[in-house]
């Protein structure tokens, strides 16, 4: 578990570094928008998450923290974090104007919902019941919070793909 979790971590690291590279890449075609702030803001706290709580779970089990408590404690700590995220995001994107409320994909926003939709009640499950592959949930649910935050990066790169296509200096 600790490997996998090293992975996760690992991952996280990187995908939002590779985030950081897009906005800068973004920058140079052009001004940052407050839709594009908000995209790399969303990206990269989403893409961190998971890492940092695979992270505090390494810490936790090296510390001699039973799994049981410590694998409860990561999962309340990325749910409470996740359901952050959401209320920041619908947040952040309710200061938009509404022309740039309506671009963004639809596919990123339907994909991250979804994964949403999975991820929070295993979450869940996890905390209330506790099963017998209660890490392996906690791991599974950390992966998908991998996967939404590949799913948003994708969805900055096309919409860089897509702003440099209309650049005035091409």
């Amino acid at each position: 578990m600790i490997d996998a979790l090293g992975s996760v971590s690992e991952f996280s690291i990187g995908l939002a570094g590779f985030s950081g590279v897009a906005a800068a890449l973004l920058q140079r075609n052009r001004s940052l928008q407050e839709i594009d702030r908000l995209r790399v803001t969303i990206n990269v706290v989403v893409s961190l998450t998971p890492g940092i709580w695979a992270l505090v779970l390494i810490a936790l089990l090296e510390m001699g923290v039973p799994v049981e408590r410590a694998v409860r404690w990561a999962s309340v700590g990325f749910l409470t974090t996740h359901l952050g995220w959401i209320a920041m995001t619908q947040w952040m994107r309710s200061k938009l104007p509404d022309e740039q409320k309506a671009q963004f994909n639809p596919v990123v926003m339907r994909v991250a919902q979804l994964l949403t939709m999975v991820s929070v009640p295993l979450n869940v499950y996890n905390i209330v019941i506790f099963p017998e592959a209660a890490s392996g949930i906690l791991v599974l649910v950390l992966v998908l919070g991998l996967v939404q935050g590949g799913s948003m990066f994708a969805g900055m790169l096309w919409q860089l793909m897509g702003s440099s296509s209309k650049s005035p200096n091409n």
